[in-house]
């Protein structure tokens, strides 16, 4: 089935199943043909989901989540593949989430931020078993976390802590660097 318009998603939570069979959940923005010719230079309309631009052309469903009162509110899981592509991206890439003034993404990305602290030094998979590369390009090799990757997290961690006004988030996130500087 072919989406007509991406409109109705704007400001939605949405699940997005990308032509590569990936799946992405969060907080939509629509962005028009207009917008993306002029900024991107393609002509054709787009949902914004964090740091990630899916063009209509790439999508091969999408849905409006509901919040069905679990754990995760509207979201399937504590994470996903969004927090998951961007965490494997680096400390910059951690703290462009960090530093967004949307609380779901940043606790979604705290608890990926500690799943992968606890992962240890192995390979990281995406949901359906493929493996997570860094820079999302097969030649860059699996995602790994290692200590490298671990000291850059902390440090986004830290300025978190610094900057957030919100007190549960600062809680979470001096919670989650202390254990991680821990088991360094």
């Amino acid at each position: 089935m072919k989406i007509r318009s991406l409109k109705r998603f704007d400001g939605k939570c949405v699940r997005i199943t990308d032509s590569l069979g990936d799946v992405f959940e969060g907080n939509c923005d629509h962005l028009s043909h207009d917008y993306c010719m002029h900024e991107f230079g393609r002509d054709e309309e787009g949902l914004q989901m964090l740091n990630f631009i899916f063009y209509k052309d790439n999508i091969a469903a999408a849905e409006v989540l509901e919040d069905r009162g679990g754990p995760w509110g509207c979201f399937s899981g504590p994470y996903g593949t969004l927090e998951l592509m961007n965490a494997a991206d680096g400390k910059d890439f951690i703290d462009d989430v960090l530093d967004r003034e949307d609380n779901d993404h940043i606790v979604r990305m705290l608890r990926c931020l500690e799943a992968l602290f606890e992962h240890g030094d192995r390979p990281v998979f995406k949901p359906g078993d493929r493996p997570l590369f860094k820079n999302g390009e097969a030649e860059d090799g699996p995602f790994v976390p290692d200590a490298e990757w671990r000291a850059g997290a902390v440090d986004a961690l830290r300025t978190l802590i610094k900057e957030t006004i919100d007190p549960e988030i600062r809680a979470e996130a001096e919670r989650i660097a202390a254990k991680a500087e821990l088991s360094q």
